[in-house]
């Protein structure tokens, strides 16, 4: 049995037969910039349809401390479209821009938010365990 890969692209997330070439959704170039780092390339991630990508992307932003990752992970935490994704990106929030500055949004979800990020925040107010692996 055959596999057909499917590559995403880079302009549009739209899912394309090749890794190379004119997107066949908005006909921009597939492949992503070459002058981008690993720190774009996952801020870019974050919004990828498959969300095992996004939450990979950022778990591993908040583990590099990327700061330029702030204001997508803090979109993500209040679009909550994927609660797993949205619990990461606090986690990773906090771990970008520490427990303080981010106080303010983890009293709130604390208090009356999501049931995951209600778990996550509280965890990050008192320094304990989170509910996520």
């Amino acid at each position: 049995m055959a596999t057909h890969s499917v590559w995403f692209c880079f302009r549009c997330y739209a899912r394309n037969p090749r890794s190379e070439g004119a997107c066949d959704e908005c006909g921009e170039p597939i492949e992503p910039p070459r002058e981008l780092t690993y720190d774009e390339r996952l801020i870019w991630a974050l919004d990828h349809p498959l969300s095992g990508t996004a939450i990979t992307a950022a778990c591993l932003l908040g583990v590099r401390r990327t700061a330029a990752a702030s204001e997508p992970l803090r979109r993500i935490v209040e679009a909550y479209r994927d609660p797993y994704l949205a619990a990461r990106a606090l986690q990773s929030l906090v771990a970008i821009e520490g427990v303080g500055p981010t106080r303010p949004l983890l009293r709130q979800l604390a208090a009356g938010g999501p049931l995951l990020l209600r778990q996550v925040a509280r965890a990050e107010l008192i320094g304990g365990r989170s509910p996520l692996p």
